[in-house]
């Protein structure tokens, strides 16, 4: 996710024209990286005071994961079994050999298993 605080000289070229703005565009107003770092700063800090414990979503990711006990590719890790979430939120893969390893980030893909006709 970026913030973008002005329109590039060059524009923002043909792959993001069409649904990239700043926030200069949006309200008129000269905004610098300070000021909007601290506003985005303290409603984080805001919204992190009330929020649930950390534990308590972890348990909700682990009761909602769609994926856990299928053959999944990813993009940092590659082919393996979903094996659920890790304390920090990562998904935890177990690749061919059996050996584990957190997915922090990038793309998740199920791969379709073929179905068998009667």
């Amino acid at each position: 996710l970026g913030v973008n605080i002005r329109r590039p000289s060059e524009g923002w070229g043909v792959d993001l024209d069409s649904v990239a703005i700043s926030l200069g565009e949006c309200t008129r107003d000269e905004c610098s990286k300070e000021v909007l770092a601290g506003a985005v700063l303290g409603k984080l800090r805001v919204a992190l005071a009330e929020a649930e414990p950390w534990a308590s979503t972890v348990e909700r990711l682990r009761q909602r994961d769609a994926l856990c006990g299928r053959l999944v590719v990813t993009e940092a890790e590659g082919k393996g079994i979903a094996a659920g979430v890790t304390e920090a939120g990562a998904l935890l893969l177990e690749r061919p050999d059996g050996t584990r390893v957190e997915v922090i980030a990038g793309g998740v893909e199920i791969v379709p298993v073929p179905r068998m006709r009667a």
